[in-house]
């Protein structure tokens, strides 16, 4: 094995060399590792060759996913012209809640927090006012529509045959490598479906607690952003949950006083707890079997690679490359 390290040196190169055109391509993927078990249950059940499951899957997902967008896009654009309309007035209420007042000095300069806001929002619409500016942002949703679409087409290219490329991309391999890339594919197969799919539940099932937890338990305003902001940021360990948690304390600091927003952290302690206790073992297990000061290392080494992408999937990448070391480690004992 160790005379065709400068081949995976090579492949790794290329693959750094390229990477602005990977996104849709690395997003086609975990979507078909989501995916998979659903077309692989459906197939079996009603006994129909895979691309008739690959097609139903795909189509009650965009229904699904158009569904999903069709009633939260509206809601929460609302929530974003209250955020952007009443933004100054909230940093103003952290502030006099903080410190007493709506003034900071600031290294001997006056702070304040109306100002702050109103320089945020001014700086956010001219922005999107300037014409150069504002073709950036229209490049930047194009390529995101495209991206998008490119996504959609590679997991459906995967889910169908994605099985058939695996087994290709083995035969060009030496004999006595294609072995060992086969045993260790199995293991690592497993690692990343799991700990995606695992993902994917805790997003949705923190967003939704978050949800409820905001809504009806302190009726914050903004609430289904910061609750679908609290799902998102689970992917990020650490860093993510805590900030969080220090946004949704704020607003409540803002709308409620110092009480709510206590009550809010602790809210979000609690469940921080509930998930890492009950909810992690079951969804997860030990998908990843990586120490935590390993999780934060890779996660920062993936943001400085491959930016959010790269934070991301940094985890599961680290694990399996910990499927691999295992592998040798234990070959060479």
């Amino acid at each position: 094995m160790s005379r065709h390290w400068w081949l995976i040196g090579a492949a790794a190169a290329f693959l750094y060399l390229v990477r602005p055109i990977l996104p849709p391509f690395i997003l086609g993927t975990v979507l078909a590792y989501l995916l998979d078990p659903a077309v692989g249950a459906l197939g079996r059940w009603l006994r129909v060759p895979r691309a008739a499951a690959v097609v139903a899957v795909y189509l009650v997902f965009l229904g699904v996913l158009a569904g999903l967008a069709a009633v939260l896009i509206p809601l929460l654009g609302i929530e974003a012209q209250e955020l952007t309309r009443h933004g100054p007035e909230i940093l103003e209420a952290v502030f006099l809640r903080l410190f007493g007042s709506p003034e900071l000095d600031l290294f001997g300069r006056p702070l304040t927090a109306r100002a702050l806001g109103l320089y945020l929002v001014r700086t956010a619409e001219a922005f999107a006012g300037e014409p150069r500016e504002a073709l950036q942002v229209a490049a930047a949703l194009l390529e995101t529509i495209l991206g998008s679409f490119l996504t959609l087409v590679v997991a459906f290219y995967l889910l169908l045959d994605g099985r058939r490329l695996a087994a290709g991309a083995l035969a060009l391999l030496p004999g006595e490598v294609r072995t060992e890339v086969s045993a260790l594919a199995r293991p690592v197969h497993r690692v990343f479906g799991r700990y995606l799919r695992g993902q994917l539940f805790l997003v949705l099932f923190m967003a939704a607690v978050t949800y409820m937890v905001l809504k009806f338990g302190f009726n914050l305003r903004y609430a289904l952003a910061v609750a679908l902001l609290t799902g998102l940021l689970e992917v990020v360990p650490f860093v993510g949950p805590a900030a969080a948690a220090v946004l949704a304390a704020g607003l409540g600091l803002a709308q409620h006083g110092p009480e709510a927003a206590a009550a809010i952290l602790l809210s979000y302690l609690v469940l921080r707890q509930m998930e890492d206790q009950l909810v992690i073992p079951i969804v997860l297990g030990r998908a990843t079997g990586l120490h935590p000061v390993l999780t934060l290392f890779a996660v920062l080494c993936g943001g400085v690679l491959a930016g959010l992408l790269g934070v991301v999937l940094a985890v599961p990448a680290a694990a399996a490359i910990k499927v691999v070391v295992d592998r040798y480690r234990t070959d060479g004992t």
